[in-house]
This record gives structure tokens, sequence and C-alpha cells, in this order.
């Protein structure tokens, strides 16, 4: 990605990747019992106790490994361990690195389909996608998301890089207009019921908003190709929505209320009418 600004906040979008069960969590809040106590506490432990194990193993390497072993290598645990001179420490990070990517495909399987699920069943998508199993499982949205990730694994030259480039510039857009969403929507709806506290409020949306733009920018100047494709496919949904979509399903004032209500007095699930139930 090269050097300067730009290099750097292009090496933080693959840092961040590793943090970013964080927002795939809360895709799952309908399904927590009482979420108000659960999600935050989610949230917060797993991004400290991934922040220090990420601190603390790339403190290893750099102790062990030199800049140049550092730049060359695909595989950094792999080399740190043959440094140390230890075949089975070797064969346990590699486990441990298949086990950990195993884990993050599943969780973003078990989270991502619910976006689909949702939108579905509010009217922004086809309604075939809102359907669920006898157990409640969104399974129509999970097949959909299954063959969108198929097919862009079937692209040409698509790999893990050319995947993180695609995603990043359009995961990071979304991200900051969740962000200042807060501040929008306590602006315009400062009366609706909250379930979640903001600490240090208006700060945290703040710093996200900024951190977000300037990921995507640096995205867009130094992966321009994937970068305005992936903003691109992004932007395709306005006319698709204006012209299908909109109007249909509840209004987001009613919706964004009946939800929050929801949320606050307990679990919600799904039912078999593909409606939450309080």
């Amino acid at each position: 990605g090269g050097g300067g600004i730009v290099g750097f906040l292009l090496a933080m979008v693959a840092c961040l990747w590793a943090f970013d069960g964080w927002a795939n969590v809360g895709f799952i809040g309908e399904e927590l019992h009482n979420p108000r106590r659960s999600l935050p506490i989610v949230i917060f432990v797993s991004i400290g106790v991934t922040s220090v194990l990420f601190l603390l193993v790339n403190i290893a390497y750099m102790i062990v490994l030199s800049q140049s072993q550092l730049e060359s290598t695909h595989a950094v645990a792999i080399e740190m361990a043959k440094k140390i001179g230890s075949t089975p420490l070797a064969t346990i990070l590699a486990l441990g690195v298949g086990i950990s990517a195993i884990g993050s495909a599943n969780g973003s399987i078990l989270t991502n389909g619910r976006m689909f699920f949702a939108a579905a069943r509010d009217g922004r998508f086809p309604s075939i996608l809102a359907r669920v199993s006898s157990r409640h499982t969104p399974y129509a949205a999970l097949i959909a998301q299954g063959v969108v990730s198929s097919l862009l694994l079937a692209l040409p030259g698509s790999n893990f890089s050319s995947l993180l480039h695609y995603f990043a510039p359009a995961s990071w857009t979304f991200y900051s207009l969740t962000a200042s969403s807060v501040i929008a929507l306590r602006y315009k709806y400062p009366n609706v019921s909250r379930g979640f506290s903001c600490p240090l409020y208006p700060l945290p949306p703040l710093i996200v908003t900024a951190t977000g733009t300037c990921l995507v920018i640096s995205c867009l100047w130094g992966s321009p190709l994937y970068s305005f494709a992936a903003i691109g496919f992004v932007l395709t949904s306005f006319p698709v929505y204006y012209f299908f979509y909109r109007g249909e399903g509840s209004p987001i004032p009613e919706a964004m209320v009946h939800h929050s209500n929801a949320q606050i007095n307990g679990s919600v699930q799904y039912s078999g009418e593909n409606k939450i139930d309080e």
C-alpha cells in the first residue's frame, strides 16, 4: 500500500478487520435475552480480550523477528516459531490460525445473514428473504448470503487481499454513517426510549465517523479500482430502493420505537410469522 499516511491507514484497514466482530454482534441483538445488559458486555469484553491478545502477539513478533523478516514473510507466526526453533510450536500456531479463521467465518455467516432478513422483513428486500425455519433460523437470508459470497469468490483475480480492499471502503462508509446517525437520531427524535447509553457523548460517534472517513479516503486513494467498484455497487441500491421499495414496510420512526422498546423490555425472538415477539 506504500508509505506515508495513506500506507498507514491502508494497513490499519487490515488490522481493524481483526476487531470487526463488534459490528457483527449487533446483528443478533434481537435474539439475545436481555440485550440491554448482554450486548454491551459482549462488545466490551470481546474488544478488550481481542485488543490484549493482539498487542501481546505483535509484541512477541517484534521481539523475536527483525524488521526485514517481518516485511518478507507472509506467515509471521510460523516464521517466529521457526526462529525459536520449535517445530511443534509452528504446528500449534498453524492450527490456531486455522481455527481462528473458521471461527471468524462462522461468526460472519451467523450474523451477516440477519441483515438480509431484517431488510426483507421491513419491506426493503424481497419478502422471500424474510422466511424462517421451524427453529426460527432465517434460512433464506443465509442462502442468499452464501450465493453472494460465492459470486465474489468466483470473480477473476479474487483473493483475500482483493476482497479486503473491496470490503473495507463499503463497510467503513456504513460504519461512519451509522456513527453519525447516533447524533442525527438523538437530535431528530429526542424522546425515543433508548436501551443503551453513550458515554462521553458525542465524542465516540464523532471519533468513529472521523476515523471511518479517513479510512475510506485512504482506500479510494491507495486502491481506487476495488474501492470505486465497492462504492459504485453500494450506490446502485439507491435506484433499486427508489423504484421498487420506497414507501413499503413500516415507517422508520415507528419501527425504530417498536424495536427500541422491545429490546428494552426484554428478549425478542423470531416468530413463525417472521415477526418479532416481545
